[in-house]
């Protein structure tokens, strides 16, 4: 009787990755880039799931320059998501957190028939 083996079923390319935690058209991380997807790299920092008067979710795009920070920007970001359920309101907290950090905060509200529709996208940039 010959003695049992035990395999991963994982093909051998996937131990050698490692784990990626990647999802391909999902944003896993700031600044994510997925190999093997197509279409081109997404500048979007974080996405957070919003849905209120019409709109899905929150854009957030960070300049390059505050890379250091944009962890914590968007777990703020999350926060206020969470705290405000309509867009005048999360506005108003936005803009006021970008004072208290000195930072420029732009908001833009997108609801038209196209691609990015339902979302507010978000441009945090020194100020």
């Amino acid at each position: 009787m010959r003695g049992m083996t035990i395999r991963s079923r994982r093909p051998r390319r996937d131990r050698r990755r490692g784990r990626r935690f990647e999802h391909p058209g999902v944003i896993d991380f700031p600044w994510d880039v997925d190999p093997g997807s197509e279409g081109p790299r997404s500048d979007v920092t974080c996405e957070i799931p919003w849905r209120a008067e019409g709109f899905e979710a929150i854009q957030v795009y960070v300049d390059p320059s505050l890379s250091d920070q944009a962890q914590a920007i968007c777990q703020t970001m999350e926060g206020l998501a969470g705290a405000h359920r309509d867009i005048d309101t999360l506005a108003q907290a936005l803009l006021d957190f970008g004072s208290r950090e000195e930072l420029a905060v732009a908001i833009h509200e997108d609801l038209p028939d196209d691609l990015s529709s339902g979302t507010v996208a978000v441009a945090i940039t020194i100020g």
